[in-house]
């Protein structure tokens, strides 16, 4: 038999238990696991039988509506960027972010952070899309950065190493002659428009 205070606390507590399981069935048909969504649907309402204040209850009720919306969501963005057939979107944002951060140092915990990612997974993506590593990536694209200077303007080797995000000209050098077998003032005197 219930005690008066649990017969009061029903209405609210059954309210809620239809409310989360609801919002459970509601999560699975937006795209959420059944064993993800059933499980914290059993987890909610033996949460809410637990409790005995009926402020608590509601609030528990919405905060569950809310957490299973929000699941449902960030599915549906996970979802958004898998693989295209143009390739990986984040890996696109990823050349996006380098190339408006080309003037300094770039990592990949930077960047990964920028966009809301893990450092481990934008390497894991960024080098199986592309072919070579992230830090490589960067390079080339300073390297190419660097051709351009060289090539169109007047700019000092050391300024243009500095603008670069390089610690000194013989650093961004070393890098330059690897990939393109001339140093950076061998490549001005052959390429220079000016």
């Amino acid at each position: 038999m219930r005690s008066l205070f649990s017969e009061l606390l029903w209405p609210f507590t059954s309210m809620a238990i239809i409310t989360i399981a609801l919002a459970a069935r509601s999560a699975i048909r937006g795209g959420l696991s059944q064993e993800l969504s059933f499980s914290l649907s059993d987890s909610a309402i033996q949460h809410v039988e637990a409790l005995q204040d009926a402020d608590e209850v509601i609030a528990l009720a919405r905060q569950t509506e809310r957490h299973y919306a929000g699941l449902v969501h960030d599915n549906r963005e996970r979802l958004s960027f898998q693989e295209t057939p143009y390739g990986n979107p984040w890996v696109q944002k990823a050349k996006n972010y380098i190339f408006s951060h080309l003037h300094g140092k770039i990592t990949v915990k930077d960047t990964a952070k920028a966009l809301h990612l893990t450092p481990n997974y934008l390497s894991a993506v960024f080098a199986k899309q592309e072919g070579i590593t992230f830090t490589r990536y960067c390079i080339y694209e300073k390297i190419n950065h660097a051709k351009n200077m060289l090539t169109y303007s007047d700019i000092s080797c050391s300024d243009i190493a500095q603008y670069l995000g390089f610690s000194s000209q013989s650093h961004l050098n070393v890098h330059f002659s690897q990939a393109t077998g001339f140093s950076l003032v061998q490549y001005r005197k052959c390429y220079a428009r000016n």
